[in-house]
C-alpha cells in the first residue's frame, strides 16, 4: 500500500510535498538568521548600531522638548557632549542585563522621560532641567511632593506604568545577547565602569571637551546652552562647574571704579530720607513675601486692577512704591528671598540657582542679624515644611531667633488651594505680634498663590468664576487668569487685614508687601500677547510697597531685590553697616524712569565684586570702608500718615 494509503487508512491527511518543503525552507532560514544573531560578528556589529540609534533618538528628543527642529546642531560636539553619558548609560545596562532590546528601550525610556519633564518646565518656568535641579529634588521632603503631583496628569502617570511593565515583559522575554561568564564581558565591564567614572569626574579628556567655549553655552541663558548641548551635555559640564561655584572673582579694579564715583548718583533726587519715628520707639518691621504675586495690568488688554486689588493701590498712593526687579521667573522663591535677607545679588554668583542648599555655611550676613543686634526680636513665619529649599538650617545661619513652620500653625488653619490661605498665615502674623515684646522683625513668606491655576483647587469656585478675564482669550487661558487672580486678590485683602491691624495697634511699624516672581502661567503669557513695557515675561519686575507709621509717599521708586535691606534700614534711621551704606550708593544710580529697574554696568561690577567679598568674609580695604562711611540714605523729606486703611 501505498504512503497515501497508509495515512488514510490511519486517518490522516495527505501531506502536501510542496506545503512540506517549505516548511523545511522556512526552519532553515530561521536556523541561519538565529546563527546569525548568535555569531560574534552579529553581536560585534549590532552593539554600536543600536548605540548610535539610542543617540540620535536622544538627541531628537530633546531637539522636540525645545519645538526647535529635529537635525538642529546634529553631529555638533554639543551633540557628542549630550551622547556620550547616554551611551555609557546604555552600555552599563548591556554588560548587566545581556540584553540587547531591553538596554535600548530602557535607556530611550529614561531620555524621552526626562525630555518630558524639561518640556513641561520650559512651558511653566521657562528654564530647562539643570544639573542644580538635582539640590532641589534633595530637599524634597512629603510635603513637597504633593505639591509636586498636582502638576502631573493621568497621562503622565498611566504612560510610564505602562511602560515599566513593557520592559519587564521585554526582559524576560528576550533571550541572553552575551554569555554570562565571558572574557570579553568582563573586559566590556571594566572598560564601561573605567570611562563612566573619568567623565563622572572630569578626567582629561572629558574636562577638557566639557567646557563652555567648545560646546557654545550661556550660562545666563540656559535654554540657549541646551540649543548647543542638549540637556546632557549641560549637565555635565554644570556637574564639573559645581564644585566651583562660589569661586567667582574679586575685581579689585571694579570695586574700586565704583567707589569713586560721586557719592550723590542722580537717582538721590528721589530717594527717601532718614526718618526716625516721632517718639523715637523702634518700629516693628514687617515683611510679607507674597507667592507668585504680580499687578496683571502690566499685561496687554488688562487695564485696570483697583477693584481686584485695592489694598496694593492704596499702598501706592499713600507709601513708598515702585516695581523691584527679582532673579527669577514662574518659581525659585528662594532666590528672591535670598537677595532681600542679605543684600548679595546673585548676578554675582551666576552658577548658583539655589542659594540655600549651595552656599554652605553657618553664617550669613544678613538684614535679620542687623536687626538682632540693634535689640530686635528676628521671626520667620512660612506655613509650608521648615525642611524644603533647606530654610531651617538657612534661618539659624542668617541670625532668625524663631522659625514658625507648616507644624506650628493650627491644626483646624483654613486652605484655599493647595496649600494653607492666606487668611490662615496672616492670622498667624498677627497672633505673633500680639504676643512680642520688643522690637520685632518679621518676615513671612505666603503660599496660597502656589500654581497650578487649574479648576481643581479653590473653595469657591462661584467667585472665581465671575472674575474678569477678557473675553478675547481661549478657555483654558481665562480659567488659568481667574483662578489666579483668585488667589492674588485673597493676598491683596490678607495684606489690607494686616495693615489696619498695624494701624489700629498704636505701635510703630514698617510694613512691606511684594511678589516673589511672577507666575509660571501656560496659557495667559501667549493670550495675552505680552506685556505693556515690550519686555518678555522673565524680564519684568513686581510690585513693592512700603507703608508705616513714618512712611511718606514716593510712587514708582524702582529698586532690585538686594536693595531692599538698605532701603528698610534708611527709613528706620539705622547707622547703616558699610555693605549697606554700598548698596545705598548703588541704589543713588538706580534711574526711577526705567521699568524693568536697571543700573549701570560699572555699578553692578563693583557691587557683584563687592558681594563676592562679602560673602566670603574678607576684610574690606580702608578705601572701602571710607566711601562707605560718606553714603547717605538722602536728604528728601517725609509726612508721617496716620489715616485708617479704607
Amino acid at each position: 500500500m501505498t504512503s497515501a494509503g497508509n495515512n488514510c487508512a490511519h486517518g490522516r491527511a495527505p501531506v502536501n510535498v510542496d506545503e512540506n518543503g517549505n516548511f523545511r525552507k522556512k526552519m532553515q532560514i530561521k536556523n541561519r538568521v538565529g546563527a546569525i544573531v548568535r555569531s560574534r560578528i552579529f553581536k560585534a556589529g549590532i552593539i554600536p548600531v543600536l548605540a548610535l540609534l539610542v543617540a540620535l533618538i536622544a538627541w531628537l528628543a530633546d531637539r522636540e522638548s525645545l519645538s526647535i527642529q529635529a537635525s538642529t546642531y546634529l553631529f555638533s560636539a554639543g551633540f557628542i557632549a549630550n551622547s556620550l553619558p547616554i551611551v555609557l548609560g546604555f552600555f552599563a545596562l548591556l554588560v548587566i542585563t545581556r540584553r540587547a532590546i531591553f538596554s535600548t528601550i530602557s535607556s530611550l525610556t529614561i531620555v524621552i522621560a526626562i525630555c518630558a519633564i524639561n518640556r513641561i518646565k520650559l512651558a511653566t518656568l521657562q528654564q530647562p532641567i539643570t544639573f542644580n535641579d538635582a539640590y532641589f529634588l534633595k530637599s524634597l521632603d512629603f510635603s513637597e511632593l504633593g505639591l509636586l503631583t498636582n502638576y502631573l496628569s493621568v497621562k503622565l502617570v498611566a504612560v510610564p506604568s505602562i511602560l515599566i511593565l513593557l520592559l519587564a515583559a521585554i526582559f524576560i522575554k528576550e533571550p541572553p545577547l552575551i554569555r554570562k561568564y565571558t572574557p570579553a564581558r568582563l573586559a566590556s565591564a571594566a572598560m564601561v565602569v573605567v570611562l563612566i567614572s573619568m567623565l563622572a569626574t572630569g578626567t582629561a579628556p572629558f574636562g577638557e571637551f566639557y567646557n563652555s567655549q567648545r560646546l557654545r553655552l550661556t550660562p545666563w541663558w540656559p535654554p540657549t546652552s541646551q540649543l548647543h548641548a542638549g540637556i546632557f551635555g549641560v549637565f555635565i559640564h554644570d556637574a564639573y562647574s559645581a564644585s566651583t561655584a562660589l569661586d567667582e572673582p574679586i575685581d579689585s579694579k571694579a570695586i574700586h571704579k565704583f567707589i569713586n564715583l560721586p557719592d550723590a548718583g542722580p537717582g538721590y533726587a528721589s530717594k527717601g530720607a532718614v526718618t526716625p519715628t516721632l517718639d523715637h520707639t523702634p518700629p516693628d518691621i514687617i515683611i510679607v513675601q507674597s507667592e507668585s504675586f504680580f499687578d496683571p495690568a502690566i499685561l496687554k488688554g488688562i487695564d485696570n486692577t483697583s477693584q481686584l486689588l485695592p489694598y496694593l493701590h492704596l499702598a501706592r498712593q499713600r507709601g513708598r512704591s515702585g516695581e523691584m526687579a527679582v532673579p527669577t521667573f514662574g518659581g525659585g522663591t528662594l532666590r528672591t528671598e535670598f537677595e532681600v535677607l542679605t543684600s548679595i545679588p546673585l548676578a554675582a554668583f551666576p552658577k548658583i540657582e539655589f542659594p540655600y542648599l549651595e552656599i554652605q555655611t553657618k553664617r550669613y550676613h544678613s538684614l535679620p542679624r542687623v536687626l538682632g543686634k540693634m535689640g530686635y526680636e528676628t521671626v520667620a513665619i512660612h506655613p509650608n515644611s521648615s525642611s524644603f529649599w533647606n530654610r531651617k538650617k538657612a534661618f539659624v545661619a542668617m541670625g532668625f531667633d524663631k522659625f514658625y513652620s507648616l507644624g506650628d500653625f493650627p491644626g483646624d488653619s483654613p486652605k484655599d488651594g493647595l496649600t494653607l490661605s492666606d487668611s490662615a498665615f496672616t492670622d498667624k502674623i498677627i497672633s505673633t505680634l500680639k504676643s512680642s515684646k520688643s522690637p520685632t522683625f518679621l518676615f513671612g513668606i505666603s503660599m496660597e498663590g502656589h500654581g497650578p491655576y487649574e479648576d481643581r483647587f479653590v473653595n469657591r469656585k462661584d467667585v472665581r468664576n465671575n472674575l474678569f478675564a477678557p473675553k478675547a482669550w481661549s478657555e483654558k487661558s481665562q480659567l488659568e487668569f481667574r483662578d489666579y487672580t483668585y488667589h492674588i486678590s485673597h493676598a491683596d485683602a490678607a495684606f489690607g487685614r494686616l495693615w489696619q491691624f498695624l494701624q489700629d495697634r498704636k505701635h510703630p511699624y514698617v510694613l512691606i508687601f511684594y511678589g516673589d516672581h511672577l507666575p509660571g502661567f501656560v496659557h495667559v503669557y501667549n493670550a495675552s500677547e505680552g506685556f505693556d513695557n515690550g519686555g518678555s515675561a522673565p524680564s519684568q519686575g513686581v510690585p513693592w510697597v512700603m507703608v508705616g507709621t513714618n512712611v511718606g509717599g514716593e510712587p514708582n521708586k524702582q529698586i532690585y531685590s538686594w536693595m531692599l535691606g538698605s532701603e528698610i534700614l534708611c527709613e528706620i534711621g539705622a547707622q547703616l553697616p558699610p555693605y549697606y551704606a554700598l548698596i545705598e550708593k548703588a541704589h543713588g544710580y538706580q534711574s526711577d524712569a526705567v521699568t524693568p529697574p536697571h543700573v549701570d554696568e560699572p555699578v553692578l561690577k563693583g557691587v557683584n565684586s563687592l558681594a563676592r567679598t562679602y560673602l566670603e568674609n574678607k576684610q574690606f580695604s580702608s578705601d572701602v570702608l571710607n566711601a562707605a562711611a560718606r553714603s547717605t540714605c538722602g536728604s528728601s523729606t517725609v509726612v508721617a500718615d496716620k489715616r485708617t486703611v479704607q
